[in-house]
This record gives C-alpha cells, sequence and structure tokens, in this order.
C-alpha cells in the first residue's frame, strides 16, 4: 500500500501548485496589459499627428484643385478673348478691304461676336458688292443686309443708298 501513496501525490500540494500557476497567470496577464496600454499611449500621438497630417494634405490637394480650376478658367476666359480680338480685326481689315471710292462707312458697332455696318454708298450694286467682297474676306461669319434704302436728290442729279450689314458668326 505504500506503493500507492507514492502515485499520488497529496492534495495540498497540488492545491498550491495551482495556486502558483494561477498567480503567474495573473501576473503575466497584468504585464502584457500594462505594455499593451503603455504602447497605445505611446502609439496614441503618432496616430494623432497623421490623422492632422492626413487632413492637412486633403485641404493642401483641394486647394491645388481650386488654383487649377482657376487657372483653366482663366485660360478659357483668355482663349474667349483672344478669339473674339481676331475675329474683331479680321473684320475690320475685311471693311477695309473692302472700301470703294463709292462705297462710304457712316459707323461700325460691336456686339460680342457680331457687329452691324452702316453706310452710303453710290448706287445699290455697290452695296452688293461690298457685301460679295465682305463675304469673300470673311468666310468664318454670315453676312445680313438688314436694311437697305435709296434716296435722290435733284439737284446734284446723283442717287444715294444708305445700307446696314450685320455680321455674326457661323456657328460650328
Amino acid at each position: 500500500m505504500t506503493d500507492l501513496d507514492l502515485l499520488h501525490t497529496p492534495l495540498a500540494k497540488l492545491q498550491r501548485l495551482r495556486i502558483i500557476v494561477n498567480i503567474c497567470f495573473v501576473v503575466v496577464t497584468c504585464l502584457g496589459s500594462y505594455f499593451v496600454v503603455e504602447r497605445s499611449s505611446a502609439y496614441r500621438n503618432l496616430i494623432i499627428e497623421l490623422k492632422q497630417q492626413h487632413a492637412l494634405a486633403g485641404s493642401e490637394q483641394r486647394l491645388r484643385g481650386q488654383h487649377i480650376e482657376e487657372a483653366h478658367r482663366v485660360l478659357r476666359q483668355q482663349a474667349i478673348l483672344h478669339r473674339r480680338q481676331q475675329q474683331l480685326i479680321q473684320s475690320l481689315r475685311a471693311i477695309g478691304l473692302s472700301r470703294t471710292p463709292t462705297t462710304y462707312y457712316t459707323e461700325a458697332r460691336t456686339d460680342g461676336d457680331n457687329w452691324r455696318l452702316y453706310g452710303s454708298a453710290r448706287e445699290q450694286s455697290d452695296v452688293i458688292l461690298l457685301m460679295s467682297q465682305l463675304r469673300r474676306l470673311l468666310p468664318d461669319s454670315v453676312l445680313t443686309l438688314q436694311h437697305i434704302s435709296g434716296s435722290a436728290t435733284e439737284a446734284s442729279g446723283s442717287a444715294a443708298v444708305s445700307f446696314e450689314i450685320f455680321a455674326r458668326q457661323a456657328t460650328g
């Protein structure tokens, strides 16, 4: 029977062993929790800093996008202004080149891409000639003879025709 007692460890010894294992487990758990909390507080400042940098980078990117949009808008406006200036120069050049000794321009008005030309000529055929020359010189414009009227003076025996020509840019 003494052999049986050697195989069995006393109950008190097992309880002490169990208490020691539990105490070690609690100590290891407490130390692990402490290290986790300590590390997370160390990373908390880093995470806050990274979030601030991300927000700053996002706002800088939005500002750059706004600046790019503003630059595109300015470039579009400059392109429109340049196109209008070129059209006006081309129109004035065409008016000057189509002038004849019997046709007189009294006024030219511009309104954006459109313009009006007022004048007088000796005969109606001079106005028709002027229209054909302007059409040849301004192929991108649609020319319309808005008004033409004639008057004759008996004292000089000459006739005079007043006219109004409207021009607009042909669309696409």
